[in-house]
């Protein structure tokens, strides 16, 4: 993918533009076909790069969490990793989107969470949130991790814990 296709090319057709009878061959008229291409490349001129930017990550932070809902780790880790080809950062959001979807396995979710808030992005509490149910989701539950991961979000981060984090 070009680094310079936006978000809105990449959303499936609206019910409303799609050909109610396709060709005998199954496919959309091409006129068709074009103005949909048109509408959607006057949708993306409209916007500025912020909110091209702003769409792409919520787009794939919904993947991420649509794929690790369904066991899909890898895909969800390639979903982020397709920002970068957009040449996108990823956010908060979609970091802490790949964490969870990785809390099957908490070490991998720990590796995850070490790589993504260590160097670039600061983990905000549902980030720390995530980690924590992750770890007392664990039969029994990993309360030296735990007891590291409150640690660290007040030590390091600054960040007090509530009730959100419970």
């Amino acid at each position: 993918m070009q680094a310079g296709l936006s978000p809105p090319l990449l959303r499936p057709c609206p019910a409303a533009l799609r050909s109610p009878r396709p060709f005998s061959s199954g496919r959309a008229a091409p006129a068709l076909r074009q103005f949909v291409c048109r509408a959607r490349l006057e949708e993306a001129a409209e916007q500025s790069e912020e909110e091209r930017t702003a769409s792409a990550r919520a787009e794939v932070t919904r993947r991420i969490k649509t794929l690790g809902a369904a066991g899909r780790v890898r895909d969800a880790i390639t979903a982020l990793a397709g920002l970068a080809n957009l040449g996108i950062q990823p956010d908060t959001r979609a970091a802490t989107a790949l964490v969870q979807a990785c809390s099957r396995d908490m070490e991998l979710a720990q590796s995850i969470f070490e790589e993504m808030f260590g160097e670039f992005l600061v983990p905000d509490e549902v980030s720390f949130a995530v980690l924590l149910r992750g770890y007392g989701g664990l039969t029994p539950p990993a309360w030296p991790r735990i007891d590291a991961t409150l640690t660290s979000m007040r030590m390091k981060y600054g960040i007090e814990p509530t009730a959100a984090c419970a």
